[in-house]
């Protein structure tokens, strides 16, 4: 595990074939908001948002999980942000 928040959790994984760092995140599958997430990120295509590159279902506990693979970025938004401040 690499992360957490308020909605779920990042684990660093390996790509099998290409031994490639990606990103899993996985949260709760809440029914009021089933995939949107997925959803959004499938249509948006902008350099400044992480591509996914792919989403499954887990059961576990016998509770439901989004999990949603993308690339693994060695920072998060609040680095880049105070780094750009500094550059500025």
């Amino acid at each position: 595990m690499i992360g957490k928040g308020s909605f779920g959790v990042v684990y660093l994984s390996f790509e099998p074939s290409t031994h490639k760092k990606i990103a899993i995140k996985k949260v709760f599958q809440d029914i009021r908001t089933k995939n949107n997430e997925v959803c959004l990120l499938y249509k948006l295509n902008h350099p400044n948002i992480i591509q996914m590159i792919d989403n499954f279902t887990i059961l576990e506990k016998g509770r439901m999980y989004t999990c949603i693979v993308s690339d693994y970025y060695d920072t998060d938004l609040l680095r880049l942000f105070l780094k750009r401040k500094r550059i500025d």
